[in-house]
């Protein structure tokens, strides 16, 4: 989805580089779509691409958004979820992958590997503008105009 700034090297599987840019930009799209009352799980809304779904919406609502405008609502949508998580006790213990992907497997394209997820969390909280703790600062509240949250 080059439109979102997601290349395809992005999604190689062990190739950690990019990946938290890539978790980044798709949950804040998925965020997005599923606002929109699209289904997420058809990519590009159904064989609709991005600039087309945009499009469509600024025709219905007379609003005249890029997709910047639209992937910072998605941002901000996402990021209400993670205050309302935190709210309810979650804490960055839980950003975490099921037990079964801490171990390698025996054979297959995982054979031997592990996902290095813990050096990717930081990449990823930096990227979202949240403390090393995984709660949004200040700054990024106020950016997406949150700030009274």
């Amino acid at each position: 989805m080059p439109e979102i700034g997601v290349r395809e090297e992005h999604a190689k599987f062990f190739n950690p580089e990019g990946k938290a840019h890539l978790a980044v930009k798709m949950q804040d799209y998925c965020a997005l779509i599923n606002s929109l009352v699209l289904c997420v799980f058809m990519p590009d809304g159904g064989g609709l691409s991005f600039t087309s779904i945009l499009n469509i919406f600024n025709s219905i609502t007379g609003w005249d958004w890029d997709i910047q405008e639209a992937m910072t609502c998605g941002e901000r949508i996402f990021t209400l979820q993670r205050l309302i998580n935190l709210r309810d006790g979650y804490t960055k213990k839980d950003d975490k992958l099921p037990p079964k992907m801490y171990v390698p497997a025996k054979k297959g394209f995982r054979a031997g590997k592990i996902p290095p997820v813990n050096d990717l969390l930081n990449e990823y909280y930096q990227l979202r503008g949240w403390d090393k703790e995984g709660r949004p600062t200040k700054e990024k509240l106020e950016k997406l105009n949150l700030r009274m949250l």
